[in-house]
C-alpha cells in the first residue's frame, strides 16, 4: 500500500487548498453542519465506524464549485461533531477511462480489509477500492469493474445503475443499487428499481444477483438506496424522482424482496437529497442526508454544499422512523435563553433575548383553537422579513413549502399531528444559511435560506385564535472547525 497519496491526489489538495480562502469569506458559511474546507460538495458516501472513528466521504470536485470532476472527500471524527479534514480517497482514473467517481459505500471485507465500493462514470459500472487499515490511503481493484453490468443483463434491462450500498447480515454481505427497469422515455415504460446482489467471496471481488430488492409503483427511478435494519423491521430509504425527494418505507425482508408496511417521508423539500447511514459501537443507526443548493437554485451552484446534522434512527410502535437529532450535538450549546410559558390569542411575541444565525431552539406549542400558529426565525427587527415554521388544519409549512408528494401516494403527505398527539415539538436548529426543523421526533425539514445578515430575530405567533407555548430554550451554537 502506497504510503503517500498519488499525484493525483497531490494535485486536488493543491487545488483545494487554493480555494479555501474564497470559501472563508462567504458570510453564509454553515459553522457547525460538515462541509469541505472549499470547492463542491456533492453526496454523502460510505458512512463507516472503524477503529474508534466515524469515517465519512463525499463526492467533491476539488478543482471549482460545479460539479466538474467528482472525487470523493474524506474526514473523521470521535464524537459526530467535530471533523478532522482527511486527503482525497478517490480520484478519476483518467488514464482508465474513468471521468468521475460517483456515490457508494464503504465496509470492512471478509478478509478484514476497507473496501469502498462505488459507480464509475461514464461506464455507469461498479468498482471498487482497498484502503489501508486507518482508510487514509486508497488504491483502485485491479479487478475493476467488481460488478459489471453483464451480472444481471439475462435478467432485467436497469439504466442509471448505481449508487452501490453494503449492508451485511446473517454472515454474509449484500449489495444494492438504484436505477430504472424498462424504457427511460415514454410513460409507463419506466420504474424505479432497487437491485440486490450477494457476495460469493469473502474478498468481496465475486457477485450474484439476486434480482430487484423492491420495485417502486410510481417513481420512475431510485437513487442512493439505503437498507437498514432497524428493531425486527428493515428500512428502505431512496432519492427519488416525480417528486424529487427522499421517502422511506418499513416492512419485512425475506432474504429476496422486501415487502413495504408503512411510508414516511425523511424530508419534505427537495432541498435535501442521498441519505448514508452507520450502526456506530453503540448500536445506534446515524443517518445524514446531503443538502444541495443547485437542486433549488437559491445561491451559488451547489453551495452550500453541505450534510445535514446527524440523527439517530428508531422503530415507532406505530411502525414510522423516528428522527432525533444526535445528542452530542449538545456540545455545541453554549449560553442559554429560557422564556417562561407564553399564552397567545390572535398574536405575536417577539422573543427579545434571542437572537442570532447560530442557534438551537427547543419549542413546545399546545393549541388552543388558533387557526395556525408556530415560530418567525431570522426575523428583520421591523417584522417585514422572516422565516416562518407555520402549522395549520392542512400540516406543517417551513419556509413556505409544506413538501413535495405524488398524488398517487396516499400514504405519504404533508406532516401533521397525529392522534394522540396534543402537542407540538420542535427542535429548531439555524446555522446561517441552513436551517432543519425536527418535529414531534419523527420528521425533519431542512431548508436553504436567503436571509439578510442582520435579519436576527425570534417570534412566536398565533393566528385567529389561541396558543399556548409550554416551553421556550435557545442556546447559542459554536463552531465545529
Amino acid at each position: 500500500m502506497r504510503k503517500r497519496p498519488n499525484p493525483a491526489i497531490a494535485k486536488a489538495m493543491r487545488a483545494l487548498e487554493a480555494g479555501i480562502p474564497r470559501a472563508r469569506a462567504d458570510a453564509r458559511l454553515p459553522a457547525y453542519h460538515f462541509r469541505p474546507p472549499a470547492r463542491w460538495m456533492g453526496d454523502i458516501n460510505g458512512p463507516i465506524y472503524h477503529k474508534g472513528y466515524y469515517h465519512i466521504f463525499y463526492q467533491h470536485n476539488p478543482y471549482d464549485e460545479k460539479f466538474g470532476s467528482v472525487h470523493w472527500g474524506h474526514a473523521r471524527s470521535k464524537d459526530l461533531v467535530f471533523w478532522e479534514h482527511l486527503p482525497i480517497a478517490l480520484w478519476p482514473s483518467k488514464d482508465k477511462g474513468e471521468d468521475h467517481c460517483y456515490s457508494g459505500a464503504s465496509v470492512i471485507n471478509g478478509e478484514g480489509r476497507p473496501m469502498i465500493f462505488y459507480t464509475s462514470m461514464p461506464t455507469s459500472e461498479q468498482w471498487a477500492a482497498v484502503g489501508d487499515d486507518d482508510l487514509i490511503v486508497w488504491e483502485k481493484h485491479p479487478g475493476n469493474p467488481v460488478l459489471p453490468a453483464g451480472i444481471h443483463s439475462d435478467i432485467v434491462r436497469i439504466g442509471a445503475w448505481r449508487d452501490p450500498f453494503i449492508f451485511k447480515h446473517g454472515g454474509h454481505t449484500y449489495l444494492i443499487c438504484g436505477g430504472w427497469a424498462g424504457e427511460k422515455h415514454g410513460p409507463g415504460h419506466s420504474r424505479g428499481i432497487v437491485s440486490l446482489y450477494r457476495g460469493r467471496n469473502a474478498g468481496l471481488t465475486d457477485w450474484e444477483c439476486l434480482g430487484p430488492l423492491y420495485c417502486h409503483p410510481y417513481s420512475p427511478d431510485n437513487a442512493c438506496p439505503n437498507f437498514f435494519q432497524v428493531g425486527e423491521k428493515w428500512a428502505l430509504f431512496m432519492s427519488r424522482h416525480d417528486p424529487h425527494v427522499v421517502n422511506y418505507y418499513v416492512g419485512a425482508w425475506d432474504l429476496f424482496r422486501f415487502h413495504p408496511e408503512s411510508a414516511g417521508t425523511m424530508c419534505y423539500s427537495e432541498d435535501m437529497y442521498a441519505t448514508q447511514g452507520l450502526y456506530d459501537a453503540k448500536g445506534r443507526l446515524i443517518l445524514w442526508g446531503t443538502l444541495h443548493a443547485y437542486r433549488t437554485g437559491k445561491g451559488s451552484i451547489d453551495w452550500p454544499g453541505c450534510l445535514t446534522l446527524p440523527s439517530v434512527v428508531s422503530l415507532r410502535p406505530d411502525g414510522l422512523l423516528g428522527f432525533e437529532p444526535a445528542p452530542e450535538l449538545r456540545k455545541l450549546r453554549g449560553k442559554r435563553r429560557r422564556e417562561p410559558g407564553i399564552s397567545l390569542s390572535s398574536s405575536s411575541h417577539v422573543m427579545e433575548s434571542t437572537r442570532g444565525d447560530l442557534l438551537e431552539i427547543a419549542a413546545e406549542f399546545e393549541p388552543k383553537g388558533a387557526r395556525a400558529f408556530g415560530m418567525k426565525v431570522r426575523r428583520s427587527d421591523d417584522g417585514k422579513r422572516a422565516i416562518a415554521i407555520r402549522y395549520d388544519e392542512d400540516g406543517l409549512e417551513v419556509n413556505g413549502i409544506r413538501g413535495l408528494f405524488n398524488e398517487k401516494e396516499k400514504d405519504v403527505g404533508p406532516f401533521k399531528l397525529l392522534a394522540g398527539e396534543t402537542t407540538l415539538q420542535l427542535r429548531v436548529f439555524l446555522d446561517k444559511a441552513i436551517m432543519e426543523v425536527y418535529a414531534n421526533g419523527r420528521a425533519c425539514f431542512s431548508r436553504l435560506l436567503d436571509s439578510r445578515e442582520e435579519d436576527l430575530g425570534v417570534e412566536v405567533f398565533a393566528e385567529e385564535g389561541a396558543v399556548r407555548v409550554k416551553r421556550f430554550d435557545a442556546w447559542e451554537m459554536g463552531a465545529i472547525w
